[in-house]
């Protein structure tokens, strides 16, 4: 009779310990696919934030050379008014007034492309940021795995260990 309900009380623990183990793999396995889905994410996000950082930069050019056919043709209406008031623009105030035209007009263009730079610079940052979390993500997903068969190695062992107690 001892005998039966020692194999009973083993059977239980058995039990016990194999629904935990299995709970404790499954849990293991939803770690690993968050972590998996997080990595795809920041991936995709990271190669958003590359496709911005072109873009901007892009962007940033055409508007800087924008910026400079709208300078060319006001300086050429300018020159021709000048020209058709009979202003001479060799030299003196009025070439003065193009020049600091073209000055300006050249600053503005080059501060457009600086901006450019420095916004497509946060979106390159931001894309290395998002890689380096792909790489966290995938440790994470990786440790998961590895806990997982932790913690069944020692579950195993533990039924062993109960099973041999109750067999004496």
């Amino acid at each position: 009779m001892c005998t039966i309900l020692n194999l009973a009380l083993a059977a239980s623990a058995v039990v016990g310990m194999g629904s935990t183990l299995i709970m404790q793999e499954e849990a293991a396995a939803n770690q690993r696919r968050m972590a998996n889905y997080q990595a795809d994410l920041a991936e995709t996000q990271a190669r958003q934030a590359r496709y911005e950082a072109d873009n901007t930069r892009k962007l940033a050019r055409y508007e800087a050379g924008s910026m400079r056919r709208d300078f060319l043709r006001a300086q050429g209406e300018q020159r021709s008014l000048l020209a058709a008031g009979g202003v001479s623009m060799a030299d003196g105030s009025a070439m003065d007034v193009l020049l600091d035209n073209a000055s300006e007009a050249r600053r503005r263009e080059e501060l457009r492309l600086y901006q450019g730079e420095m916004d497509a610079w946060r979106a390159e940052n931001q894309s290395r940021s998002l890689l380096a979390d792909v790489g966290l993500n995938r440790m994470q997903a990786s440790q998961s795995r590895v806990s997982g068969w932790t913690y069944a190695k020692t579950g195993t062992s533990f039924m062993s260990q109960q099973a041999g107690a109750y067999a004496r």
